[in-house]
Order: C-alpha cells, then sequence, then structure tokens
C-alpha cells in the first residue's frame, strides 16, 4: 500500500511507473561496465594502446561508480531525489559524451571516470524513490523487480554491445549511453515528481539566503 509520507500533489507516481524507472535506473551502472566490453580489443587498436590500458577504461568507470555512490544517499535525503538524479545522470550524459568523441585513450579514461560517478546514484535513489512511496507487499514487489533488472541488465549488456560493435563501430556505444542518459533527464523533468517528503527544510530557503546551503554541505 502506498505510505502516507508528504503531501498527496508529492507523490504521484503509481507503482508501474516506479517500477519502470526505477528499473531504468538501476541498470544504467551494470549496463555501463558490460555494455562495451566486447568493444575493449577494438578500442585498444584504434587508440594505439595496449589491452592492459585499454581495461583501465573499466577500473576507472568502477572506482567513480563505488566512491560517489557513498554520497549519493545523503545528497538526495537532503536536497531530494530529483535534482541528485539530474545532476548526476547529467554528469554521465558528459562523460558518455567525452568517451563518443574522444581523441585519445586519455580522454577516453576521463569520461569513463565521469561516467561512473554520474551512473552511481542510480541504484540508490531508485530504491529511495520506491521507499519514499510503497511499503509492505507493494514496495516488496517493486524492489524484487529491481534486484531482477540488475541481473539481466549485465547479462544481455555484451550481447547489444557486440552487435552495436559489427553494425556502427566502438563509438555508437556510447551513443547508446548519451540516448539512455538523455531519456533519463527526460522522464525525470516530465514525470518524476519529488518523492521524499523529509528533506532537509532549510534549503528550501537556501535561494533567499545562500548561507544556509553552505552550512547545509559543511554537515554533509
Amino acid at each position: 500500500m502506498k505510505k502516507a509520507t508528504g503531501t498527496p500533489t508529492e507523490l504521484q507516481l503509481s507503482a508501474g511507473r516506479t517500477a519502470v524507472f526505477g528499473a531504468l535506473l538501476v541498470t544504467i551502472g551494470p549496463l555501463s561496465m558490460a555494455l562495451y566490453t566486447p568493444a575493449l580489443p577494438t578500442l585498444a587498436e584504434a587508440f594505439g594502446a595496449t589491452e592492459a590500458v585499454a581495461k583501465l577504461t573499466l577500473t576507472v568507470y568502477f572506482a567513480g561508480f563505488t566512491l560517489a555512490q557513498l554520497l549519493c544517499g545523503p545528497l538526495s535525503d537532503a536536497f531530494g531525489r530529483r535534482p541528485i538524479i539530474l545532476g548526476f545522470f547529467s554528469c554521465y550524459l558528459l562523460g558518455s559524451l567525452l568517451a563518443w568523441l574522444a581523441p585519445n585513450i586519455e580522454m577516453l579514461l576521463l569520461g569513463r571516470l565521469i561516467q561512473g560517478i554520474g551512473a552511481s546514484s542510480g541504484i540508490a535513489v531508485a530504491r529511495a524513490i520506491v521507499r519514499d512511496q510503497f511499503s509492505g507487499e507493494a514496495g516488496a514487489r517493486i524492489m524484487n523487480l529491481l534486484a531482477v533488472m540488475l541481473g539481466i541488465g549485465p547479462a544481455i549488456s555484451p550481447t547489444i554491445g557486440a552487435l552495436t560493435l559489427s553494425a556502427f563501430g566502438w563509438q555508437a556505444i556510447f551513443v547508446l549511453m548519451v540516448a539512455y542518459a538523455g531519456f533519463i533527464l527526460l522522464l525525470t523533468l516530465t514525470i518524476l515528481p519529488e518523492t521524499n517528503a523529509y528533506r532537509d527544510a532549510r534549503l528550501n530557503s537556501a535561494e533567499a539566503d545562500p548561507c544556509v546551503l553552505l552550512e547545509a554541505d559543511a554537515l554533509l
């Protein structure tokens, strides 16, 4: 059943929309890890790098993903779910563009690091959105679906990546990531309400008093 939290105007997502949107959020992390692994030998050849250096693109992505994930939960609790999705997925979009247009392996590594940071919000914020609105059996069903999608994403991503690579080249893989991020940002702007009814109320006055925002950042 729906949780009686916040005002009715804040909690507008149905169970179906919450499940679909949450699935899109949680899969971006593992998808971005596995989607382009078939292209690693091609990347090494394209940039004149060794396969070991090409594999560093996985390492820096995972490092950014893991470290930034520690911040996503507290930030979304303080500022709300929508601002964190918009901020982090804009970061992911930027990283995807850098990787797509990278002229050398160093720029590709930077793009992958930024991608990892951006994708880190997916799992934490998706689960938070579910907990904000649903409890009991309804919440458990959505959480189970998210867990299933976490398994399906890495399973099918290498196949999609290999087909894309053979048909359009390695850059097309990052074009898919750009499109994915853009789609999530569009959905966030158009259908996702702010579900965190208990975010720090002091931050609502940050525009009127910038010192409030600085103090909140210091506490985080």
